[in-house]
């Protein structure tokens, strides 16, 4: 159980540190919020 909860605060810090980035990377704008360019950022994350 102690495994299983470590894990998943890992995940999560993992989650949210992934957001952080993405937000300071992309600021948040109406256009890119309503139709994000995923094929982008799934090309930019391969290389």
């Amino acid at each position: 159980m102690l495994l299983f909860g470590v894990t998943l605060i890992v995940l999560l810090l993992a989650a949210f540190a992934m957001f952080a980035i993405l937000v300071s990377l992309r600021p948040l704008d109406p256009e890119a919020m309503r139709a994000p360019d995923f094929t982008a950022l799934s090309e930019s994350r391969v290389v």
